[in-house]
């Protein structure tokens, strides 16, 4: 295998890890998203349509989704800016489905209120031709237990490590190593 000229290589994407803040911000700009659950014996990953806040996700489900977070309530939701095959960021948010009333207390009840409201706001119904929405779907909402990120940007150098994360010493996930 005979290597190429230097300015005849392909450029590369670098990966980063996202901090915290780039992270949500992520999540603040946009409402789609794809959530995983685990349900008896099968894994899925379907569509939804969200809002961040105050470090919930609020999102809406239908009867398969429901009756899935109902037997375990551990998700995780990932959501994506992709400019193209080498430019694109990623954030993956793991935790919990709580209901949106009856939280334990009032100031719970009254971020999930302004949870609720914001969703209904910004987000549109969503149901195939011919079902209820109203009747089809429940809010919940997601705690943002775990949040880590990724980005992907060209660079001209060959340093194809993670850069932010080696640097800073954590890993790919965003874990911090010893």
């Amino acid at each position: 295998m005979t290597r190429r000229p230097l300015r005849q290589q392909r450029r590369v994407s670098v990966l980063t890890v996202l901090s915290r803040p780039e992270c949500e911000a992520l999540l603040a700009r946009n409402m789609v998203g794809r959530i995983a659950f685990a349900d008896r014996a099968h894994v899925d990953i379907v569509p939804i349509s969200y809002v961040f806040t105050e470090g919930w996700l609020y999102a809406r489900a239908d009867g398969p989704t429901r009756t899935a977070i109902r037997r375990n309530r551990w998700v995780a939701v990932e959501v994506a800016e992709v400019r193209d095959v080498r430019r694109w960021q990623s954030v993956v948010v793991r935790g919990a489905c709580y209901p949106v009333r009856g939280t334990g207390s009032p100031r719970g009840d009254a971020a999930a209120a302004r949870g609720v409201d914001l969703l209904y706001a910004k987000v549109p119904s969503i149901a195939p031709a011919g079902i209820d929405m109203a009747a089809a779907a429940i809010i919940y909402r997601i705690h943002a237990d775990r949040v880590t990120g990724l980005k992907a940007a060209p660079s001209r150098s060959s340093r194809t490590l993670l850069a932010r994360s080696f640097d800073e010493g954590t890993s790919a996930d965003g874990v911090q190593r010893a």
